[in-house]
């Protein structure tokens, strides 16, 4: 499966096509602008070499940042929530989920909390793509702002 991705270094950016990926980005909890999105700012990923990104695409949980990891709450009254936990208080965690929604639980109110160990980011995100598609927003992704 990854030769059919291995194109990525030899794609010119200017293929990719912004608007049909930005609400892809965006459900993927990719930073698309400054302050809009849950998960790592895009601008960290710039370092990496298409092959690193192609790695982390294709295997997103083998290795998963642990302020990127998915949690559990259950909740005394039935609710059962989930999501990266954004902030914790000492009478409270705040969650972001991937609706772009926060949600504050009182530690009180938390009958279970559980880490998944996986990464928000879904598995066989490729499958969205065709291998020019993937080759072009990688390329994309590591251009320089």
């Amino acid at each position: 499966m990854v030769e059919r991705f291995c194109t990525a270094s030899q794609t010119n950016p200017k293929n990719f096509q912004r608007d049909s990926f930005r609400d892809l980005l965006c459900g993927l909890s990719l930073r698309w602008r400054p302050g809009k999105g849950r998960g790592p700012n895009l601008a960290t990923i710039r370092r990496w070499d298409p092959d690193q990104m192609l790695s982390k695409i294709l295997d997103p949980n083998r290795e998963v940042a642990p302020n990127f990891v998915f949690y559990t709450v259950g909740t005394k009254y039935g609710r059962t929530l989930g999501g990266l936990i954004a902030e914790e208080g000492v009478a409270s965690l705040t969650l972001k989920r991937a609706e772009r929604v926060t949600e504050a639980v009182l530690h009180h109110d938390v009958a279970q909390l559980s880490c998944s160990g996986l990464s928000l980011m879904p598995e066989g995100l490729e499958s969205a793509f065709t291998a020019d598609q993937l080759a072009a927003l990688i390329a994309f992704l590591l251009l320089p702002p």
